[in-house]
């Protein structure tokens, strides 16, 4: 089965023209295609306080981080990249909304394309949700997704794109320190390798650098086939499959797969010895690299804090019925203590004129 992602439109890369967007539309954005509706995949139904509990744009500060939310929801509808409804006379934090967001085949938002330096954007960008996980920052989410569409990763003909750094302090809408930051950042936590631009002498005899390209990096790929083989030389991936009980829906025994809450939760509450085997190689294996331990850190505590809800309402829901029961028994007792040892019949009690001959 495909992966599930989101399709981000390119165009939200074109710096030079009002489709650009910055990081926390974005984001928003990213997760409006998350929380799409199971029936209809255009369709999300939310509201601001929801979104900033995902999000959390601002820890510290609730109110600001919700206003961030509420102008990156209006900034995209008025771009058109998504179209935003609710009932409500104001736009509340609680209002109820509904968000349309455009079919891939929408000829504004995805097929007609724009041109922004020398390029012309048009099209998405598949983002799982393990490109998500992985990042540390909103800016290191954005260099992912921009190499990603910039190595050609969908295409049969991959390639490393050269990307300067001028290109990436437009994309990321900061100084040349910054940009250089931000990538020599991306490069040290495994998310995107860097192939250094060679040296040059030019026709004026002056020495250049040819300019850095950049693709994906493949380092959980990469371990999972390692762990992989290493399993293999005691059991194949489809005997994993076929002794597995668990019936539930996962990525575990699928190759070159990210992880995600769901895997994880499963993880933790499995029955089953060998997905959790096989599960555990993967996570040591994902884990020896730095940025693979914090997104093994990250899903693990969500899961957890998952299983601690569902036990938690099971705990909840055990004493509000323990209540009940005992309410019914003190009732019935009451009722055996005071009920008289017989009721005499009396006139008033006589319901023979109301039944009736037989």
């Amino acid at each position: 089965m495909k992966k599930s992602f989101v399709p981000i439109p390119n165009k939200m890369f074109a710096f030079e023209t009002n489709y650009f967007v910055p990081n926390e539309e974005l984001v928003v954005y990213y997760h409006l295609g998350n929380l799409n509706l199971a029936k209809n995949y255009s369709l999300t139904i939310t509201n601001i306080d929801l979104l900033n509990s995902i999000i959390q744009f601002d820890k510290s500060n609730l109110s600001r981080g919700k206003s961030k939310v509420r102008d990156a929801l209006v900034k995209l509808h008025d771009k058109g990249y998504i179209n935003l409804s609710f009932s409500d006379s104001k736009l509340r934090n609680n209002t109820t909304l509904e968000v349309t967001l455009p079919m891939t085949d929408h000829p504004e938002v995805f097929k007609n394309p724009v041109t922004s330096g020398n390029w012309n954007y048009q099209g998405f960008t598949e983002v799982t949700e393990g490109m998500y996980t992985k990042s540390n920052t909103i800016e290191q989410f954005k260099v992912l997704i921009y190499v990603k569409w910039r190595s050609f990763s969908n295409s049969k003909k991959k390639q490393s794109y050269a990307i300067s750094y001028r290109e990436w302090e437009s994309v990321l809408k900061v100084s040349h320190q910054t940009a250089v930051k931000i990538i020599e950042q991306c490069c040290e936590d495994g998310l995107i390798k860097k192939e250094r631009g060679e040296y040059y002498t030019n026709c004026d005899g002056e020495i250049r650098q040819e300019t850095n390209k950049y693709q994906i990096s493949s380092n959980e790929a990469d371990e999972t086939t390692n762990v992989t083989k290493e399993l293999n030389t005691l059991i194949s991936i489809d005997e994993h499959i076929e002794k597995s009980n668990e019936k539930r829906n996962h990525n575990w025994f699928r190759l070159n797969s990210y992880i995600d809450e769901d895997d994880m939760y499963i993880f933790f509450n499995t029955k089953c010895n060998i997905l959790k085997e096989y599960a555990t190689k993967r996570i040591d294996g994902i884990s020896s690299k730095s940025n693979g331990k914090k997104v093994i850190e990250k899903l693990k505590a969500k899961a957890k804090a998952r299983i601690q809800l569902e036990e938690r309402d099971k705990r909840l829901q055990q004493e509000r019925d323990e209540r009940i029961k005992q309410d019914l028994l003190d009732n019935l007792e009451r009722e055996k203590r005071y009920r008289p040892a017989y009721l005499p019949t009396t006139d008033d009690d006589d319901m023979s004129e109301l039944l009736g001959d037989w």
